[in-house]
């Protein structure tokens, strides 16, 4: 294992579970399994990769949703949260994944995002609860380039 400045690195993020899936999940199946209001891909994703991350999001978010006993639909935060894989930024420095409140998705980065999912998640429901007893900004809102967006109160 080799360690970070704050955190150690696994020398591998291969989950080990029980199996979720027969096969690879398709992209229709995943947003039905948990709600997401939208998936997306950054534009460095192949076609291969983008399937080898749904089936690791696809595994990791049954996982999810088995330790905490909740049904899998329930994790996309009444189908508030969206998913993003590399697609939101130029790689934060070091970061290996974001949850961004205002647009309530979580971004993983291409090459760090592995193991993060969960914590970006519990970002999620942590602004989730903040909206729904009025501490944090509740009201979607459409802006003028049509990407909807998490504002007032």
């Amino acid at each position: 294992m080799t360690l970070s400045k704050d955190l150690p690195i696994p020398d591998d993020t291969n989950r080990i579970g029980a199996p979720r899936r027969k096969g690879d999940v398709q992209g229709k199946d995943f947003i039905e399994t948990f709600g997401f209001r939208g998936v997306e891909f950054g534009n460095w994703n192949n076609q291969a990769e983008r399937q080898e991350l749904l089936n690791d999001a696809f595994d990791g978010l049954m996982d999810l949703a088995e330790i905490l006993n909740i049904p899998p639909a329930a994790i996309s935060l009444n189908g508030e949260l969206a998913l993003a894989f590399g697609a939101r930024g130029q790689g934060l420095s070091g970061a290996k994944a974001h949850y961004e409140p205002e647009r309530a998705v979580i971004n993983l980065t291409k090459l760090n995002g592995g193991g993060s999912l969960a914590h970006e998640w519990w970002h999620a429901l942590d602004h989730y609860f903040g909206r729904q007893d009025g501490k944090a900004p509740s009201e979607w809102v459409t802006n003028a380039d049509g990407r909807s967006i998490v504002t007032g109160k």
